[in-house]
């Protein structure tokens, strides 16, 4: 959800190197500092999806991600209660009077 995986289309308008891994970003740095298409490709591409994007949409896209957290959350927590009541009444036994 969100950073610069949203804002990077790997192979397209950029890369994504792996975490923690010089090799892998060094490999992607020599393939840019070797191929002008590609860099010039690359750019030209970026500029275009960056133009796609402003503040309104980012804080859009957020909200919906906050809202489907949220929504997830209580669905665990409804199925938790559910559980938990179940169980309380399985304990319970009444008596008839």
């Amino acid at each position: 959800m969100g950073g610069v995986q949203d804002l990077i289309l790997d192979g397209r308008t950029g890369f994504i190197a792996r975490p923690r891994d010089a090799v892998d970003f060094a490999e992607k740095i020599g393939l840019l500092l070797e191929n002008v298409e590609l860099r010039a490709k690359m750019a030209a591409d970026a500029l275009k999806f960056a133009s796609t994007k402003s503040w309104g949409s980012i804080n859009k896209n957020l909200l919906n991600d906050y809202a489907l957290i949220i929504s997830e959350y209580c669905r665990r927590q409804s199925e938790l209660n559910k559980i938990d009541s179940d169980r309380l009444r399985n304990r319970i036994q009444f008596q008839p009077y």
